[in-house]
């Protein structure tokens, strides 16, 4: 009976130590796990930064013309743009960075050449007969076209670098970049009256018996015809066309440590922006693509 007592004390015993080791096993599944990875997403969280950058640019791209014409493709224009992203910082060497491009947008406006607009339908008459002969084609009747153009560029850019370690403060850089661009033109000619520069919208409806025919002050007929219909006019017309690309960069360049969070980024950046393609005002199509040399300077703000 005693050695009965015996092994249940010893088994209560060992329940209980087992009961225990269990219970520490416990402990550190429910609080030192939850610890670590508490621990590890606060480290995850430690490379954030902003950074926004204006950047003085050459851009291989076609000189605006206020009819949309694009007379010389491909010349060199002289603008600006500007970036705002953030990034990531995975270690001293790698980061990687979102942002939004916004470049300046190019406009052009000006007057095209004079062309002959009647204003009225006036019917002219046999002077003997009176009979109608036609319609007066009076070529000092003159309308100007006011032409406006405009191309917008703007690109969402993922960049990736490579920092080459880092020499008194100084940390040089290369990186390379892919991204969506967006390329918008818009263009309009609006035809005023040169006369009084009102805009023209005559109505040039025959309401006699005269024959639907252009004629001159004295009679002959106009030869060719005029393309201007016996009815009401507008010469108006507006164009627009978006074209959405794949653009890619690559850049190289040095960052400045200013202060404990901040870094000057100064650098260089080759830039591919994609085709565009549009109509011009009179309804030809015209096509092309952008490309763009920059000198890029910046701030990089490291958030933690």
């Amino acid at each position: 009976m005693a050695r009965i007592k015996l092994w249940i004390i010893t088994g209560v015993f060992g329940a209980l130590g087992l009961a225990s080791a269990q219970a520490a096993d416990l402990d550190g599944f429910f609080s030192d796990e939850p610890v670590r990875m508490r621990e590890a997403m606060v480290e995850l969280g430690t490379g954030w930064y902003l950074r926004g950058d204006i950047a003085a640019t050459s851009e291989k791209t076609p000189k605006l013309d206020p009819a949309l014409a694009f007379p010389s493709l491909d010349s060199s224009q002289k603008s600006w743009a500007t970036t705002l992203g953030f990034g990531y910082k995975y270690n001293n060497w790698i980061r990687t960075d979102l942002s939004w491009e916004y470049r300046n947008v190019r406009k052009a406006s000006g007057d095209g050449a004079s062309v002959v607009c009647p204003y009225q339908a006036l019917t002219l008459s046999d002077p003997v007969t009176n009979t109608p002969q036609g319609i007066f084609y009076n070529v000092n009747e003159t309308c100007t076209p006011k032409q406006d153009a405009s191309m917008s560029t703007n690109a969402l850019m993922l960049g990736g670098y490579i920092d080459l370690g880092t020499f008194s403060r100084i940390t040089p850089y290369v990186g390379a970049g892919v991204g969506v661009s967006s390329i918008l033109t818009r263009g309009s000619v609006n035809y005023v009256k040169t006369s009084d520069g009102t805009p023209y919208a005559a109505d040039l409806t025959v309401t006699t018996a005269a024959p639907q025919l252009w004629i001159d002050a004295f009679g002959n007929l106009i030869a060719p015809q005029p393309n201007i219909a016996f009815a009401k006019q507008n010469w108006d017309r507006a164009v627009r066309s978006r074209n959405y690309n794949f653009a890619w960069s690559l850049m190289a360049g040095v960052a400045v440590d200013i202060s404990q969070h901040a870094k000057l980024d100064i650098g260089y950046r080759y830039m591919d922006l994609g085709k565009y393609s549009t109509v011009s005002v009179n309804g030809s199509p015209k096509e092309g693509s952008i490309t763009a040399h920059e000198v890029r300077a910046g701030i990089r703000y490291m958030i933690d």
